[in-house]
């Protein structure tokens, strides 16, 4: 081969070698960068969901088998979406997927997504919330409200939801005094009242926090509310009461008792401490023949009971 051939034969050699390696480089940079263009390899995102801490709700401590959760993706055109577990009633951790007719989240990038979450599901992405109904214990579910973000991405394609409380929690437990009987205390004449308390609000997802009306209820009677008596030698020793209520400053709030007929109220306790979100509020109370003893109010986290310190006395009011 001539010289000037073989010149001609190494230059279209060497042209071949950097247009193979600009072609490569461009296929690379399209592959991390650029949006993913195959329809036939979309990537969905999943979604698993439990509770911060201790996985903990008001009623049972976990998820419901057909459990509804809202799912948005910030800055994509993906909000509110309806997703279920199929997970047994128990679970403290649960798969969530879309339900019928709603679309998974496809990964169209290779950036981070950030998901949020919020339970109970609304097709309107709005709750309104009232908490001074008569039996709360019918109703816990669907006040207590909860809400998440994650984040996920092609290559890590979980979100998963660690859920936070948006409520407060209020546990008040009425003890037996040492002279007196259950039957006495929890009569069928006894009530228990919480007054100058906002009981309603609303949600708007995804928001991760309450709004609160700015309204007080002058009375809210919680005798027949959700409770648990606990028995010691076949006989109630105390009542716990657990209500859901709205976070709130505690400004006017009174409890207001009447038991073995006599009349007992008390500001000082329940307004020491704020209802704070995700946070449990613990008083404690001993029903005496002549006094009525009361712990101070404990914030502690909504798992946890708290110890009790502060004890007060409140004596029945004067006729």
């Amino acid at each position: 081969m001539k010289d000037n051939e073989r010149f001609l034969v190494d230059n279209i050699i060497m042209k071949a070698k950097y247009l193979f390696l600009a072609a490569a480089a461009l296929l690379a940079a399209c592959s991390d960068n650029d949006d993913i263009q195959n329809n036939n390899e979309k990537v969905a995102a999943q979604f698993t969901a439990s509770l911060e801490g201790a996985t903990t709700r008001v009623v049972n401590n976990t998820w419901h088998n057909m459990d509804e959760i809202g799912i948005y993706a910030v800055g994509e055109n993906y909000s509110n979406q309806e997703f279920q577990t199929k997970a047994e009633t128990g679970a403290e951790k649960a798969d969530f997927l879309p339900v019928d007719g709603v679309e998974p989240f496809y990964f169209t990038k290779a950036d981070d997504i950030v998901f949020k979450a919020y339970h109970p599901y609304n097709k309107d992405g709005k709750l309104d919330i009232k908490t001074d109904v008569t039996n709360q214990k019918d109703n816990q579910r669907n006040i207590d409200v909860i809400y998440a973000e994650a984040k996920a991405n092609i290559n890590k394609t979980t979100a998963d939801f660690k859920f936070k409380h948006l409520m407060a929690k209020m546990v008040i437990t009425i003890k037996v005094g040492a002279e007196l009987t259950s039957e006495e205390v929890f009569a069928a004449t006894t009530t228990f009242k919480l007054n100058g308390i906002k009981h309603q609000g609303s949600y708007t997802a995804p928001a991760d926090a309450i709004t609160v009306e700015d309204k007080e209820t002058d009375t809210w009677d919680f005798t027949k509310c959700s409770y648990e008596d606990i028995v010691e030698d076949n006989k109630i020793v105390k009542r716990v009461y657990t209500l859901i209520l709205l976070p709130q400053a505690m400004t006017n709030a009174e409890f207001v008792a009447h038991a073995i007929d006599k009349d007992f109220s008390n500001t000082v306790a329940f307004r020491k401490k704020p209802l704070l979100a995700g946070k449990q509020n613990n008083i404690s109370m001993e029903v005496s023949r002549y006094s009525l003893h009361v712990t101070d109010a404990q914030i502690t986290d909504w798992e946890q009971t708290g110890e009790e310190e502060g004890e007060s006395i409140i004596y029945p009011n004067k006729q």
